[in-house]
């Protein structure tokens, strides 16, 4: 078992360190319409952080162990490994989506109305 995680991880490390130029690029092409300044708006960041986490980590990382773990318990290495890479990149990028979202917000400088109004109802 010890074996099938090391190239998991020297992987995914690639993968990792090679990601921000191409989801730099991938946010450009997509976000393109949406900025309206030079400035990143939030759907920007949303839109880059979407692609950066899954398409761009998730993906290769949830298919890599997929067919690790096959060749290492002795199935047929491309078994459910459609599976895996559609929930990597559904799981990721709902998480890089909505972080990269509330990041977003946090730098816009934008009031917490909402977020007032129910803690004033709550205290």
């Amino acid at each position: 078992m010890a074996r099938a995680r090391w190239p998991t991880g020297w992987a995914s490390t690639m993968l990792a360190q090679g990601k921000a130029g191409l989801a730099k690029q991938l946010a450009d092409d997509a976000a393109n319409p949406l900025a309206a300044s030079a400035a990143k708006s939030i759907p920007r960041k949303v839109v880059e952080g979407a692609i950066s986490e899954g398409l761009l980590e998730e993906l290769p990382q949830s298919v890599s162990e997929q067919i690790l773990q096959n060749l290492a318990l002795d199935k047929p290495w491309t078994q459910d490994v459609d599976a895996s890479a559609v929930m990597g990149v559904l799981s990721g990028g709902v998480m890089g989506a909505g972080a990269a979202g509330y990041h977003g917000f946090k730098e816009s400088g934008m009031p917490h109305a909402a977020g007032s109004h129910v803690a004033k109802m709550g205290g």
